[in-house]
């Protein structure tokens, strides 16, 4: 099992029969997610660049230094639902949010630009998975927001 701590900082690795913690990441990381076949993990980290201020990591579950490093999207913001592989593992999947427009974007692992997967015109996401034959279940939907001055009148 792949976990985020806080003290110390990073990603953790236990076994599933319980054990010593082994730490994977040391420093901020989160959304980790393992890949389909088991052989990589993808993270996000923070990144010292204004511009992009996160950075997509994927190493093997066994060793900390990453094999692939990515900076992300500037619309992209870490929230729910996070990182998800494709299923066949050759791209990780994310929520990046243009002008309030949300659509999954899939950062291939060998290299090259993301691309944009979804083409919705309208809405959010707020969760998404893939199946194991590569089909896509999508929840999506509008947020509103109110706001109300209320006065107390006499």
């Amino acid at each position: 099992m792949i976990y985020h701590r806080l003290k110390p900082s990073g990603l953790w690795k236990v076994s599933s029969e319980g054990g010593e913690p082994i730490l994977l990441t040391a420093g901020p990381a989160s959304f980790p997610d393992i890949s389909p076949d088991g052989q990589h993990l993808a993270f996000l980290r923070e990144s010292k660049k204004p511009d992009s201020p996160w950075r997509l990591s994927v190493t093997s579950p066994n060793r900390a230094s990453p094999t692939f490093d990515f900076d992300m999207h500037p619309g992209f913001a870490p929230s729910v639902p996070g990182l998800r592989w494709s299923a066949d593992g050759s791209k990780i999947t994310y929520v990046i949010s243009v002008n309030g427009v949300a659509n999954i974007w899939g950062q291939p692992i060998q290299g090259g630009p993301p691309e944009q997967l979804t083409k919705f015109t309208e809405g959010t996401i707020f969760y998404f998975a893939w199946s194991k034959d590569g089909q896509l279940a999508c929840a999506r939907g509008n947020s509103t927001r109110e706001l109300f001055l209320v006065r107390r009148v006499q």
